[in-house]
């Protein structure tokens, strides 16, 4: 019988600590002034117990977004949306209401975060794409998240203020443009 074995809740604090340290320091430094000396140290966490766990801080900003992306994957994959919907972007759109800080800060790492954040969300939509069994190039999947992205950063960032059914509405719309995905 083979038994799955639940991370010590010390591993997954001393991880939590180090995310949220890499986070801090996003706003504060460019990300190649980032190190994992100055993430270990805002998180007062020993080196040692940052490479036990990461090879370097990419490793841990792969760590924040695939913990992160796997409640999405089965969000998307639990959803019922109809052919023309798309639950990525339902995700995204209660992510970011959640999370308004972080679209609203212009931190000098950000836009590199940002940047990877939104490669996620392609992977997403492509995931879901194939469950829909819906055949798109990956140029258009990312064109169709960039646009998102953009109006989510307009209206986000410097409005300070969610989408509405409408935009959203309108955003899914747009997405089947890009996909090339028609209403049945």
């Amino acid at each position: 019988m083979s038994e799955i074995k639940q991370e010590d809740r010390r591993v997954q604090r001393t991880k939590s600590q180090l995310w949220e340290a890499l986070l801090k320091q996003s706003r504060e430094r460019s990300w190649e002034n980032i190190n994992v000396r100055g993430i270990c140290t805002e998180a007062n966490v020993a080196r040692s117990s940052f490479y036990l766990h990461f090879n370097n801080k990419f490793d841990l900003l792969d760590f924040g977004f695939s913990h992160g992306m796997e409640a999405a994957r089965i969000f998307v994959q639990s959803s019922k949306t109809e052919e023309v919907r798309w639950a990525t972007f339902d995700w995204l759109f209660t992510h970011i209401a959640g999370k308004h800080e972080f679209y609203k800060e212009t931190g000098p790492a950000n836009e590199f975060i940002f940047a990877r954040f939104q490669r996620s969300v392609c992977e997403l939509l492509t995931y879901e794409l194939t469950l829909k069994r819906k055949a798109c190039s990956s140029e258009a999947v990312a064109f169709a998240v960039g646009g998102v992205f953009s109006v989510l950063k307009t209206q986000v960032a410097k409005q300070g203020h969610a989408l509405g059914a409408k935009q959203r509405n309108q955003l899914n719309h747009w997405t089947n443009l890009v996909l090339g995905i028609k209403a049945s």
